[in-house]
């Protein structure tokens, strides 16, 4: 069993950072701010360890830290990946966002076998909601960082649609809706 002194160690980061601070701070006020404080005695006598323990909430605080680093540096990773799949896309891949830029829905309906959708969502282009809808109409959901990609670029990624007049645009999403099934 570890002796109740170590329990420090399991403190949440933002302690280990007050413990750290505080420490600082005593051990680095002018002498006039600490004799007005009371605390120059408890610093004189002391001192040695208020710095070990000082040290060490920093060293447990940066420890502590370590992971949510790592995690943030994974997530970018993995958001930079997927937004770097979006220029390799199938065409179906590309026509069913395209329907879902320009009808401006993050969230659409397709059968839960749809290949494109199923592609889609193994890149992480588009998530599966979790216990809700049918067979034949599955709810799939554009992240809110890939929809913020997709109406950024909305120019160059569908320059195909970009291009044609509003009514001829109307007509190819109206037949990629009926190509896709299930969309509404």
């Amino acid at each position: 069993m570890w002796p109740d002194w170590l329990k420090v160690i399991q403190l949440s980061p933002r302690f280990l950072f007050g413990l750290w601070f505080l420490g600082v701070l005593i051990l680095f006020l002018p002498p006039t701010l600490s004799d007005n404080l009371g605390i120059s005695e408890i610093r004189k006598d002391y001192k040695g360890w208020i710095g070990i323990a000082t040290l060490a909430a920093f060293a447990f605080w940066v420890v502590q830290l370590v992971p949510s680093f790592q995690t943030v540096y994974r997530r970018r990773k993995l958001r930079k990946d997927i937004l770097s799949s979006l220029d390799s896309l199938s065409q179906n891949e590309s026509h069913l966002l395209a329907y879902c830029v320009y009808r401006g829905q993050r969230t659409i309906p397709l059968p839960i076998t749809n290949s494109t959708a199923a592609s889609l969502r193994q890149k992480g282009i588009l998530e599966q909601a979790g216990g809700t809808g049918s067979a034949l109409a599955w709810p799939y959901t554009i992240p809110f960082f890939v929809w913020k990609y997709l109406i950024s670029r909305r120019p160059t990624l569908f320059s195909e649609l970009e291009n044609l007049r509003p009514n001829e645009r109307e007509e190819v999403l109206n037949e990629l809706k009926r190509s896709f099934g299930g969309l509404q």
